[in-house]
């Protein structure tokens, strides 16, 4: 981290990198997972999976269901040291 005189405990929270990995059918379902860990045995974990939405409605050509679920510490860099509930969101994306 280049500067850090604000929080100068955030690598005990996200760390130094992230662990990741994707799994994709060619035009089907992806799922993708990453795990970060903190120096300070602090981790969180965020998982997405994505569907064709032309494979759900034929008058649809574009556009993917999104669900994604985290757990953890760290999803913005404003609340990196608190632990919050575990949320699931549900949206529409674009492209993936």
């Amino acid at each position: 981290y280049v500067e850090k005189s604000d929080n100068p405990d955030i690598a005990d929270f996200r760390g130094y990198g992230d662990y990741g990995v994707s799994l994709e059918h060619a035009r089907r379902l992806k799922i993708a997972a990453t795990l970060r860990v903190g120096t300070g045995g602090h981790a969180s974990v965020l998982v997405d999976a994505s569907y064709p939405l032309r494979a759900l409605f034929s008058a649809v050509r574009y556009g993917y269901l999104h669900v994604q679920y985290f757990n953890g510490y760290g999803e913005t860099l404003r609340s990196y040291d608190q632990r919050g509930p575990w949320q699931v969101r549900v949206g529409l994306m674009l492209v993936r």
